[in-house]
């Protein structure tokens, strides 16, 4: 069931998690709409859909995510989920408060926290229905918003392959390490010739990232692929977690406007 879980949360983190923090001025305010089929193939059975906003008012980024899906894997086993993240994330990358609502098989649950980074040091204080956990991160973990400016970041520098944590909201509330890179085109999901994000015109970059606990380490508890456009947009998406394959494929883009922020 915990590979089910990882499968519903990271369908469009960077999942739509993944620095430099100031780098984040690259990315741009825009809302994203996604349909959610099952295994790899571009006509696979429609199981969800998923929608992520970015936007931003020069003191903050602003993340939205909504996710729903359900599909059955056997007689006996039926997955359902439904996941609702509202986070804000300041713009140097410092600080992240956020409130996520999720409904597994009707089964609710309510989660809230907040997370500081700097390069010496943060802290994690997560809010469970039941209790409240306080943990420490390592130097240099990029909160959401600030991860995926960080792997622009490095893809734009001409690296090929990058390792940094992140802290997590959705999967594990906890600190992930991303282990990624370069990946052939091959490994996206097939290109659509309606794929909105072809009107981008940008520079993009398929990308294939694992995803593992920082502190217990062992063997990735999921993988995406993706192809990233330098706005912060994804398409192609494709995530295995153990028994489930799922892609989420871009059907909606509207580019918002960025606000005229003075300069100090």
């Amino acid at each position: 069931m915990r590979s089910l879980r990882c499968l519903a949360a990271c369908l469009i983190s960077l999942s739509l998690t993944l620095g430099t923090p100031a780098l984040a001025a690259d990315l741009v305010p825009h809302r994203a709409e996604y349909v959610v089929r099952l295994g790899t193939a571009v006509n696979g059975a429609q199981i969800g859909t998923a929608r992520q906003r970015l936007t931003f008012d020069c003191r903050h980024w602003r993340i939205e995510r909504d996710v729903g899906f359900a599909f059955t894997l056997t007689a006996m086993l039926r997955y359902s989920t439904q996941s609702r993240l509202r986070g804000e994330e300041t713009v140097g990358g410092t600080a992240f408060a956020y409130e996520l609502e999720r409904r597994v098989n009707d089964h609710p649950e309510r989660i809230s926290g907040k997370a500081t980074s700097s390069k010496v040091g943060g802290t994690a204080e997560i809010r469970l229905p039941a209790r409240t956990i306080d943990f420490a991160m390592p130097g240099g973990t990029a909160l959401p918003v600030a991860a995926i400016a960080g792997a622009i970041d490095r893809l734009k520098a001409g690296q090929t392959a990058f390792s940094f944590p992140i802290f997590d909201p959705e999967v594990t509330s906890d600190v992930m390490t991303v282990d990624g890179g370069i990946a052939t085109p091959e490994l996206l999901r097939p290109p659509r010739a309606d794929s909105p994000a072809a009107a981008l015109n940008t520079q993009a970059w398929p990308i294939t990232v694992a995803f593992s606990r920082t502190r217990f380490g062992g063997r990735p508890l999921f993988t995406l692929s993706t192809l990233l456009y330098d706005t912060g947009v994804m398409d192609r998406i494709s995530v295995s977690a153990g028994l489930v394959t799922a892609g989420a494929d871009l059907t909606t883009l509207v580019m918002e406007p960025r606000p005229d922020c003075p300069l100090s």
